[in-house]
């Protein structure tokens, strides 16, 4: 029966993203169909979505077979596939190819073929996704440290993130939070939320359930649509340090210069063509009435650059060194920040939801 490459392309387009292409031979490289989903899972994360009627079960290797059928799109309406033990064939058009497919004399793992989400779980909305997407370029990327490799959603539904030199943190009063049936129900615990799944998901990916087992962090459309997981870490992020840290950043930005700029990030989007080396050093006096940024010469590479930015500054002078980039991404949604040039810089939002903290470097 022929499917509509339009309603099948976007779903295998994203579950086959959560295979993993390492092992040629494993489940995890797979995509697979049964049921009226398409499936596929790695050893931390895994995808099912609802696959357009019409479709036989198989199970493919997913390395390029969203491609392939993307490629179709851009020339034909339908495809259509017969299956056999061993191979599939696929036919569009003109277009006919054949691939082989999972063995029918192995078993797949159980949490390939039907894993599902856990009953219950809490509502998330378009306001999540977006405070999520604030906060997790935080997140620390190095997997040697599993409790900082994510965004950690605490049970008064507040957003953590933070690495070696960098923490962000989002406050949002009466958002529902998860209650994970993990250890005492009348205790909660937050959950981190894997940095792998929220690479996967993208910004916003209109998931409006989450819900925490055992194992997993889940996200999934009440409609049945769809849902992915993450496997949680064995190590938890530091919370209560992390709130301890913030209390002090708090008090020591009270008594540092503030400065409020808006036309720094126009000015940094200049400066770091000039910066080559991570991290992205950018300089920093701040007089008066201005921020002057400049980026020198790295190795007599004769590239430099400087620019004075008008700013509102109360409190004295100040300079510091800091990753250009950084503190560009961080004043697209915070227009002032706290410095004493000798400790981390500090920012919050207008509205005072969102928090960050920013290490300075050694110049």
């Amino acid at each position: 029966m022929p499917v509509p490459l339009k309603d099948l392309v976007p779903v295998v387009t994203f579950v086959s993203s959560f295979a993993s292409p390492k092992d040629p031979s494993s489940p995890s490289a797979f995509v697979g169909f049964s049921g009226g989903f398409a499936r596929a899972y790695s050893e931390s994360a895994g995808a099912a979505w609802r696959s357009p009627a019409g479709l036989e079960d198989f199970s493919v290797r997913a390395d390029g077979f969203a491609a392939l059928l993307a490629s179709l799109a851009s020339q034909y309406e339908e495809v259509s596939f017969e299956v056999s033990a061993s191979r599939l064939v696929v036919r569009s058009g003109t277009f006919r190819a054949q691939l082989p497919v999972w063995p029918g004399d192995v078993d797949a793992p159980r949490e390939w073929i039907d894993r599902k989400p856990p009953e219950g779980g809490v509502e998330v909305n378009d306001a999540f996704w977006s405070d999520v997407a604030r906060v997790k370029a935080a997140a620390s990327p190095d997997e040697a440290k599993p409790g900082l490799c994510g965004v950690y959603w605490a049970p008064d539904g507040g957003l953590i993130a933070a690495d070696n030199f960098q923490a962000a943190v989002c406050t949002s009063p009466g958002r529902a939070a998860p209650r994970p049936a993990l250890g005492d129900p009348s205790k909660p615990k937050g959950v981190l939320i894997p940095s792998q799944v929220l690479a996967l998901l993208g910004g916003n990916p209109g998931f409006d359930r989450a819900a925490v087992d055992e194992e997993s962090v889940w996200f999934y459309s009440s409609s049945g649509a769809g849902s992915v997981y993450g496997r949680l870490y064995s190590v938890e992020f530091p919370a209560a340090q992390f709130v301890e840290f913030m209390k002090v950043v708090r008090e020591q930005a009270a008594a540092s210069t503030k400065v409020e700029a808006k036309g720094i990030v126009n000015s940094l989007e200049r400066l770091l063509f000039f910066a080559r080396r991570q991290p992205y050093m950018v300089k920093a006096e701040v007089g008066g009435d201005s921020v002057r940024l400049w980026v020198s010469e790295e190795e007599g590479d004769g590239r430099s650059a400087e620019e004075t930015v008008p700013a509102k500054v109360e409190g004295g002078a100040a300079a510091f060194s800091v990753d250009g980039k950084a503190l560009r991404e961080i004043m697209r949604n915070c227009s002032a920040l706290c410095t004493s040039g000798a400790r981390p810089l500090y920012f919050r939002s207008d509205d005072g939801r969102f928090e960050h903290v920013l290490s300075l470097l050694s110049s």
